[in-house]
């Protein structure tokens, strides 16, 4: 399997997902009177993992993408250096507030 490669989730049966990832491969090749030529092609192979062995950086939901575009004003914010200094001085506030709102949750 390509490490860090993008695997796209098709289906789900119990513990296992099934994965289809893409492989491509490009092929060089010179004729007798010296022409290049370069081919491409490119397969996509489907794996069944046990789901613990996944690793999910990206999800693609709707609710995912409307939760990733409200954080990016916080990011770009913090991304500086006064966000993070304002970061870390409201870091014990922040704490107290969640262990506060902890009961909520649960």
């Amino acid at each position: 399997l390509p490490t860090l490669s993008p695997f796209l989730v098709i289906d789900m049966k119990g513990s296992y997902l099934l994965l289809e990832y893409a492989t491509s491969r490009t092929v060089t090749s010179v004729d007798r009177l010296g022409n290049i030529k370069s081919s491409r092609w490119e397969r996509t192979h489907r794996v069944r993992i046990h789901r613990n062995s996944v690793f999910v950086i990206e999800r693609r939901t709707l609710l995912d993408v409307a939760g990733n575009i409200a954080r990016l004003p916080g990011d770009i914010v913090l991304s500086t250096t006064v966000g993070q200094e304002i970061a870390e001085a409201s870091a014990p506030v922040v704490a107290g507030a969640l262990e506060l709102m902890a009961p909520a949750f649960q």
